[in-house]
């Protein structure tokens, strides 16, 4: 049911927002204290041209943005219907090794019809619940940290964030968040949905029941086991409040 939700909940997306279907050469959004900010580039600029060269997609823009760090770049701009051009350098960032001006496109987005709309979502959901794993994997294989995981607390304070960004920002992370419960359910560990199937196929494998009474012990001590992790989930949450304070 956490899957089928999610799936309906980004079918909906897709059917009454739209699914991203490329840039737009408009400005959405500006970091703070980037070149964008010291130029005077502003929300709902439309950028046209670069070093006269007119632009017919935003992605071949942005790549030529990438490769230009540190060097000037003329930005032809629109404005209230008016034809403006702005110098800038794109800082190199050590980390993604590409040149940032310092803004994002606005997004173009396409409204899918219920059927290709209930298929996407289906994807979405496989595409999400195979991330996942990878990620659970990562962590089980010691390359990501435990202290990203994040608790209760955690999960509140997230969703506080997301729906503070907008209802459709907060209906996908509900759907993110209804893939990682059934993804979590179905783990072979005592106490969850996972644990118990292991017990059901052990049980067709020998061809009899197991005890109920040595399934309890195992369920209870899985139990145990989760709400250890839930309490230290639950310090790391306030650790990381307090921290960020």
């Amino acid at each position: 049911m956490n899957l089928l939700l999610a799936a309906l909940i980004f079918s909906f997306v897709f059917m009454f927002h739209g699914a991203p279907a490329g840039l737009s050469n408009e400005v959405a959004s500006i970091v703070p204290g980037s070149e964008a900010e010291k130029i005077g580039l502003q929300i709902g600029d439309k950028v046209t041209a670069i070093n006269g060269k007119k632009i017919e997609a935003m992605d071949k823009a942005i790549k030529l943005i990438h490769s230009s760090g540190n060097k000037a770049l003329r930005l032809t701009l629109e404005r209230n219907n008016k034809s403006l051009v702005l110098n800038a350098v794109p800082q190199y960032d050590e980390k993604l090794k590409v040149g940032l001006i310092g803004f994002s496109p606005k997004i173009i987005y396409e409204r899918y019809n219920p059927l290709r709309a209930l298929w996407a979502g289906i994807v979405q959901t496989f595409l999400m619940g195979t991330m996942i794993l990878y990620f659970f994997g990562q962590l089980i294989a010691g390359k990501l940290a435990p202290s990203g995981i994040a608790g209760p607390l955690g999960i509140a304070q997230i969703s506080g964030q997301y729906a503070s960004r907008g209802f459709l920002a907060f209906v996908q992370f509900l759907a993110f968040f209804n893939i990682n419960v059934a993804i979590l359910n179905l783990l072979p560990i005592p106490a969850l949905d996972g644990g118990r199937l292991v017990f059901v196929i052990l049980e067709a494998i020998r061809r009899k029941p197991i005890k109920i009474e040595t399934e309890n012990k195992v369920h209870y001590a899985g139990i145990i086991v989760l709400l250890a992790l839930v309490a230290l989930f639950t310090i790391n949450d306030l650790i990381r409040i307090f921290t960020a304070n």
